[in-house]
């Protein structure tokens, strides 16, 4: 597997965006010697730990990065659950703050 900088390039050349260094780049289809950057999303390092523990292992992936096939773990699925882990991580940082007032 090639190191997370060459994906990180690729990604930065073939879009035009800046990654921070909390952004990841994620292989839709799970294969990374796929390196179509239709099958490269970018995703939160902490979203990307999850999927990579295998908290997601009962949904498959797509053979087709694009693809938008119900049941599986596609870029849409990944687009919410990204604002899922969002709305979380800011719900703990709202109670966190209300509770140390």
């Amino acid at each position: 597997m090639k190191d997370m900088s060459y994906y990180r390039r690729g990604y930065e050349a073939e879009t035009g965006e800046t990654l921070s260094p909390s952004d990841h780049i994620h292989h839709v289809d799970g294969n990374h010697h796929n390196n179509d950057p239709k099958n490269w999303f970018k995703i939160p390092q902490s979203v990307h730990k999850e999927i990579d523990r295998g908290v997601l292992e009962n949904i498959p992936r797509p053979s087709d990065p694009d693809s938008k096939e119900e049941g599986l773990l596609t870029k849409g699925l990944l687009r919410q659950l990204i604002r899922i882990f969002e709305a979380g991580k800011k719900e703990k940082r709202e109670i966190r703050e209300f509770t140390t007032v």
